[in-house]
């Protein structure tokens, strides 16, 4: 450690009203955002957002671009797809074209509980998170999120790995969810801009 220099541990303030709060702040909202999830849904909100991802992508989606999009390990996944798959909601798929990439394919089922968990998810989206930020604060807030995500061109790699998706399903003679992920996102900027 010759040559680093030394750290001194935040003060009280800085732990208590910047860390501190982040911390409890990010625990507050995803647990009770999640508690009107399970009150109105069969979904948890970990369950959610993955079957938003694979809805978004069409339908179904590599385990791999799963992990790159929310952040989390493929063993992490992995879980989570088990239990989803063990309540009918998803599928594995492996093709025979290539054996090392496992898709996550959504069933009849989980497109029927995603269906299902949208108004109460929205419910707890709105009043417990976007509604609690002012909107003059809203740009600054994104910003801060996009530095301590240290991945300025995230939201554009997640979107295009959603669009690479929906466009291989799209060509593999699948019947897709929706419309490609891109072309949603500027649908809604454009009906957000005539408001």
């Amino acid at each position: 450690m010759s040559g680093t220099k030394k750290l001194v541990f935040p003060s009280w303030a800085d732990w208590m009203l910047t860390w501190g709060r982040f911390l409890k702040a990010y625990k507050a909202v995803v647990e009770r955002v999640d508690k009107r999830m399970r009150a109105g849904s069969q979904l948890t909100l970990a369950e959610f957002e993955l079957l938003f991802i694979v809805n978004d992508g069409g339908g179904r989606i590599r385990f791999i671009d799963l992990a790159k999009i929310t952040l989390l390990s493929q063993s992490r996944i992995s879980r989570q797809i088990d239990s989803l798959q063990a309540r009918g909601f998803l599928i594995r798929e492996i093709t025979n074209s290539d054996r090392r990439a496992t898709f996550a394919v959504l069933t009849p089922a989980g497109k029927a509980a995603f269906d299902e968990a949208e108004q109460p998810f929205l419910d707890g989206y709105y009043n417990e998170f976007r509604n609690l930020i002012p909107q003059e604060d809203l740009e600054a807030f994104r910003r801060v999120l996009g530095i301590l995500l240290q991945e300025t061109d995230y939201p554009r790699r997640a979107m295009e790995l959603l669009d690479t998706a929906f466009e291989q399903n799209s060509t593999g003679g699948r019947a897709l969810v929706g419309r490609k992920p891109s072309e949603k996102r500027a649908a809604h900027k454009k009906g957000a801009a005539k408001a």
